[in-house]
């Protein structure tokens, strides 16, 4: 009768601990999820700063932004002006500069307006 006794306490003190192992592993998984996502983030601001400590992440972000929310009223065309001004503030040559042609260019490319287009990438390529 003893021996059942103990045989049963040894069973189920393994199957309380065996739980208790598949718990913590779950825990300890969620955890490791939490810690890849915090550190994503984390990852994720550091770079965004490091873009825009730099004039040419400035440049390209600004234009994204303009080019964007033009786009989100449903009129692209309209961030052109403000996309040239923007463009003035940077130097000839410039890579701010250029970026920011860049995205001129693909405004005008989306909207069929082919020769506006070439214009924007013959001033992305000589920096004008």
């Amino acid at each position: 009768m003893n021996t059942i006794r103990i045989w049963t306490a040894a069973l189920a003190g393994t199957l309380v601990l065996g739980a208790s192992t598949a718990h913590a592993n779950e825990e300890l998984d969620t955890m490791r999820q939490f810690l890849d996502v915090v550190g994503s983030y984390v990852e994720y601001n550091h770079r965004w700063i490091e873009l825009v400590e730099s004039e040419e992440g400035v440049a390209q972000m600004s234009a994204e932004g303009i080019a964007e929310l033009h786009e989100q009223r449903g009129r692209p065309l309209d961030a052109i002006p403000a996309l040239r001004e923007l463009a003035q503030r940077y130097p000839e040559g410039s890579t701010a500069r250029r970026l920011v042609h860049w995205k001129m260019k693909d405004i005008y490319k989306d909207a069929g307006k082919r020769d506006e287009a070439l214009e924007e990438l013959e001033n992305f390529t000589t920096g004008g």
